[in-house]
């Protein structure tokens, strides 16, 4: 089965991150089926994926991901999205052998800014970062599909 190990952080100084990051990915993504598992579609970079995700277990959750047609993505955000469109531009840091992906909300969502590190084990230490602030692994109201239904703009 697959997994996805997730922390997830505020960024605190979003114009650090900016100046440090490779250039961003913009994406749109939308939720089909939102809750205890959710099922997602995003379009980034010319390209689709559909997401199912299982039940939070900690920062542990079962994560299944498939590519899918451009076009069945747009069709899916179009008429079977159960919530409103998460906008964001994801960004990449490497820091102390460590990559971060930083999503910068656009949207309903702006300013929110958000740093991720996704790990192979769940008893893993991140390394700090003068741009890190709080830990919000753990608060449903960070997570891209309660923002989908809640923004936070």
């Amino acid at each position: 089965m697959a997994f996805e190990i997730e922390r997830k952080f505020l960024v605190a100084d979003p114009a650090i991150v900016r100046r440090a990051a490779r250039p961003g990915t913009p994406m749109r993504q939308a939720y089909l089926s939102a809750g205890a598992t959710s099922v997602r579609v995003r379009i980034a970079a010319g390209r689709a994926r559909l997401c199912v995700k299982g039940p939070s277990d900690g920062i542990r959750r079962a994560e299944f991901e498939y590519g899918i047609p451009l076009e069945d993505a747009e069709e899916m955000m179009r008429t079977l999205r159960c919530s409103g469109i998460v906008e964001k531009t994801r960004y990449r840091i490497e820091g102390e052998g460590f990559d971060w992906e930083i999503d910068v909300f656009g949207g309903a969502n702006a300013p929110l800014v958000l740093a991720e590190a996704e790990l192979d084990d769940e008893r893993r230490q991140v390394p700090g970062a003068p741009w890190l602030g709080e830990e919000v692994s753990r608060d449903p109201r960070f997570t891209n599909a309660y923002l989908a239904e809640h923004p936070f703009g």
